[in-house]
């Protein structure tokens, strides 16, 4: 019984063997690959790659018929900047605001007759009346940040001072000077000295009224050869004080 089925197995034809047959469907399957990649057209759409826009800073890949723009450039780093241009130099006939600064400038002063034999002064930063027997004569010039002026008899045995100065003194050319003065009396004010004082070559004796205030300091004084000529003339000079006016005040 045995026997029959085993001429029943050994009677049936062999077939091909299955690792075979897989291998031959795996070279069928690359050929037709390799042959589908040689003879494929651009016009194909599923041939066509797509091709990505660069990241890269630059111009971007556009049709001819798109119209290009320019991407923004990022800003350079500190490594690889480069300086600004220097801008060019302008003459004061392109632009007026290179012009340097102009100094103020002051105009003369202007006299004023007054009648009575008195006549008036007006400087930059004063005005002040003054007997007419006797000649202004700025000392100071207003452009230094004072304003002097000596009021002199025509004999020069006396005159009338008046001042404004920016400082908080009395100007140089009326201040007392120990080298060359001797005190007579001093009277210390908050708002300022009163001095007499006369030089040590009997040249003059001189008083002087220092007025120092938040609108601005002002010196009145009184320079004469001897107490003759003061007794003669404080009154002009009492007169004189009054009628000084600061602009500033």
């Amino acid at each position: 019984m045995h026997s029959e089925r085993k001429d029943h197995h050994s009677s049936q034809p062999r077939g091909i063997p299955r690792d075979k047959i897989l291998l031959f469907v795996g070279l069928i399957l690359i050929g037709s690959a390799i042959g589908w990649l040689l003879f494929k057209t651009p016009d194909d759409p599923k041939a066509v790659t797509e091709v990505h826009e660069p990241t890269l800073v630059g111009t971007p890949l556009v049709n001819q018929d798109t119209p290009v723009v320019k991407p923004i450039q990022p800003n350079p780093s500190p490594q690889t900047q480069t300086p600004a241009p220097t801008p060019p130099d302008f003459t004061v006939a392109e632009t007026e605001a290179v012009s340097p600064p102009k100094k103020p400038t002051f105009g003369k002063p202007t006299i004023a007759d007054l009648g009575n034999g008195w006549k008036k002064y007006k400087g930059a930063w004063f005005e002040v009346d003054f007997p007419e027997t006797l000649t202004p004569t700025p000392s100071l010039n207003p452009a230094s940040g004072t304003e002097s002026v000596f009021f002199q008899s025509e004999d020069k045995t006396m005159d009338f001072y008046a001042a404004v100065t920016k400082r908080r003194e009395a100007p140089k050319d009326i201040r007392f000077d120990s080298t060359a003065d001797s005190l007579l009396l001093k009277k210390e004010r908050r708002q300022g000295d009163w001095i007499k004082c006369f030089a040590r070559d009997r040249s003059h004796i001189r008083i002087y009224d220092e007025n120092f205030g938040k609108k601005g300091n002002s010196v009145l004084g009184f320079r004469f050869y001897n107490w003759v000529i003061h007794g003669n003339n404080v009154q002009d000079y009492e007169r004189f004080k009054n009628s000084f006016v600061h602009f500033g005040e």
